[in-house]
């Protein structure tokens, strides 16, 4: 099962200029949940994934971990 790498959502946000309220308004996913993903291990579904994937620009294989 593929899983969030929390780590390198991390570095893509911090080396965008993202903060987690500007990258929650601009990908359309809540604060808390960005939160949970990034901080408490959490996993997001798959077409979130992919929303998160395109907000940044990114290939969505690049936010994941097997």
């Amino acid at each position: 099962m593929a899983k969030l790498d929390s780590r390198e959502l991390k570095i893509m946000l911090a080396e965008r200029g993202y903060s987690m309220r500007s990258f929650s308004r601009a990908s359309k996913v809540s604060e808390a949940s960005l939160n949970a993903w990034i901080n408490h291990g959490k996993n997001p579904r798959l077409d979130t994934l992919g929303r998160i994937a395109r907000t940044l620009e990114i290939p969505l294989r690049d936010l994941i971990t097997e």
